[in-house]
């Protein structure tokens, strides 16, 4: 079964395209509940130009859905969702793998790590090492510092097949140097599935979002609400 393929072509391939034509600009959302309405798409924040940032740092319309959210699969086109309410889901996912595609910056100095949020077996869906799912190689952002936390976005895509990406925050502390890493994002490629996660960064408060796309369609849930400060 293809399904992997046909997927990611078509999700990865679309965001190339947006960035080139648009700019990034997100699509105009047609089948969101009243409360996205108004909620425009952010662009992701630069690490070197912070000074205008407000947080939350994430997709606003994580924040303002209701869940579980379901999304149906097109009958008609394999690996595609439903349109026009595939568009809710195109600008979640496209505003992630925008941030991705960022320039890596450099990394900061930390003396040791601690994962707050270890990803169980159940939410892998491709065989690879701890070493790529809480890496901290390719550091992308850094957000303003929260209280004596210094933090930072960090993104890895494992080339192999499938291809899969690791996105992890790291929240650092200023006098100790001493880390705290959350898993924040992922998108893993498989046979038969793709697995999603999804953040959204409210000063020390972390929210991830979870789901996977199957032959069906995609669901998405809230999965964890994080204190960094209280961990």
């Amino acid at each position: 079964m293809q399904f992997n393929k046909v997927f990611y072509l078509n999700s990865f391939g679309s965001l190339i395209f947006m960035i080139f034509i648009l700019g990034c600009a997100s699509p105009e959302i047609n089948s969101a509940s009243e409360k996205t309405d108004s909620v425009e798409m952010a662009e992701p924040v630069s690490a070197t130009n912070v000074k205008d940032f407000s947080y939350p740092w994430g997709n606003p319309l994580l924040l303002q859905l209701k869940y579980p959210l379901k999304w149906e699969a097109d009958p008609e086109k394999y690996g595609q969702l439903k349109q026009p309410e595939a568009m809710l889901f195109d600008s979640i996912s496209y505003y992630y793998e925008n941030l991705n595609l960022a320039k890596t910056i450099s990394t900061p100095d930390y003396k040791s790590v601690q994962v707050l949020n270890p990803v169980s077996r159940e939410e892998m869906n491709v065989e690879t090492d701890s070493l790529m799912v809480y890496h901290l190689d390719s550091c992308r952002f850094r957000l303003p510092d929260v209280g004596n936390f210094e933090c930072y976005y960090f993104s890895k895509t494992d080339t192999g097949a499938p291809a899969s990406t690791f996105g992890n925050l790291l929240f650092i502390d200023k006098t100790s140097r001493n880390a705290k890493l959350i898993q924040a994002y992922h998108m893993q490629g498989g046979e038969q599935s793709v697995k999603y996660q999804f953040f959204t960064v409210e000063k020390l408060k972390i929210s991830t979002f979870s789901g996977w796309y199957y032959d069906d369609g995609f669901t998405l849930k809230m999965k964890s609400q994080i204190n960094v400060a209280g961990n």
